[in-house]
């Protein structure tokens, strides 16, 4: 197919990185515009990026100036990324989607709006319903994907939830530092040591999830700041509505796939939770960058005198929870017929 024109809107930071290097020969998808700060206008990529991934942007993508939020600069575009920190997307975001602009958010702003699907494409693509008649109509529409150890839950719960049911989890985080972004992560006293809260991620944990499995759901969580650069790791506690056995619990996990649709998006895994049987996995240095970083890995699935079952998950927080996650989106969008062409 010819490729559709994407921009990204906060292509500098972090996730944009990760993002932009998703992209690069996109079978789908070909960067038109980048846009960033204020500060960061009319400088090339190259010229206002921090680089911190392995492979640099290529020469293109390095050579493009980088121009403002605003409708105007996405004019050629069909589809916006926007990997804006949530503080920063809450006042351009809406004012975006109210111009016509498709947007596949990363950020929170829109995620518990009810009209704008929270979307996880292995567990509710069905929640593109909630936008099909506005883009039948052409007119503009957001969807965003989880806050990033959400995915990791959601993912780890998905195969208990559909089998057994569940009432109520207990979690607790373990999150890496790219998760807090490079400015916010250079200020954290964060060398031997361990940050006990994280501002708003315990609200998301305790919300989001029951959105994006359709049904009530009580979670309790506790989140904190480890000095691991990448993967957030998650201790998890759940109560089943119906009995079930941690061996069951493995094979339904195993089990799990995706919908055939879903399954052929170039950045889907047909199997996206891998179960390791052994005591002391997952690691974050270890499995973090399983499946490209796109899998979630769990481990350690047992009985919990408390709750009935108990296991930890592991899931990359930039990209399956970040960048990776939006870019699946775009892709069920592109398969769901959801985006127009524009003329050039």
């Amino acid at each position: 197919m010819d490729r559709f024109r994407v921009g990204v809107l906060g292509a500098t930071g972090l996730v944009g990185q990760r993002l932009i290097s998703l992209l690069a020969d996109h079978p789908w998808f070909v960067v038109e515009t980048l846009a960033a700060s204020p500060r960061s206008e009319g400088r090339t990529y190259a010229e206002a990026v921090t680089w911190e991934l392995r492979d640099p942007p290529s020469p293109t993508i390095a050579a493009m100036p980088l121009r403002s939020a605003t409708t105007r600069s996405f004019e050629h575009c069909e589809l916006v990324f926007s990997v804006l920190p949530s503080s920063t997307a809450a006042t351009i975001e809406p004012d975006l989607v109210a111009d016509g602009v498709v947007l596949v958010s990363n950020a929170s702003t829109l995620r518990m709006d009810p009209s704008t699907p929270l979307l996880m494409p292995e567990v509710n693509p069905e929640q593109l319903a909630l936008v099909e008649a506005r883009a039948r109509a052409g007119e503009g529409f957001a969807v965003t994907n989880p806050n990033c150890c959400v995915t990791g839950l959601v993912l780890g719960l998905v195969a208990v939830w559909r089998k057994w049911g569940i009432e109520d989890v207990q979690v607790t985080t373990l999150q890496a530092i790219s998760g807090a972004g490079r400015a916010a992560a250079a200020a954290m006293p964060i060398e031997d040591n361990i940050l006990p809260s994280i501002a708003g991620e315990e609200a998301k944990l305790e919300s989001e999830p029951a959105k994006i499995l359709g049904g009530p759901l009580t979670v309790s969580a506790q989140c904190n700041r480890v000095p691991v650069v990448d993967g957030h790791l998650m201790t998890v506690a759940v109560r089943t509505t119906r009995e079930c056995h941690p061996a069951e619990v493995v094979e339904g996990m195993r089990q799990f796939r995706v919908s055939d649709r879903v399954a052929t998006l170039p950045s889907a895994l047909e199997h996206p939770i891998c179960v390791r049987d052994e005591d002391d996995r997952p690691q974050p240095r270890l499995d973090r960058d399983h499946a490209g970083g796109m899998g979630v890995v769990v481990g350690r699935v047992r009985s919990c005198p408390i709750m009935g079952l108990k296991w930890t998950i592991l899931c990359h927080n930039t990209l399956r929870g970040a960048a990776g996650g939006a870019l699946l989106n775009a892709e069920l969008l592109v398969r769901q017929e959801l985006i127009a062409r524009r003329s050039s």
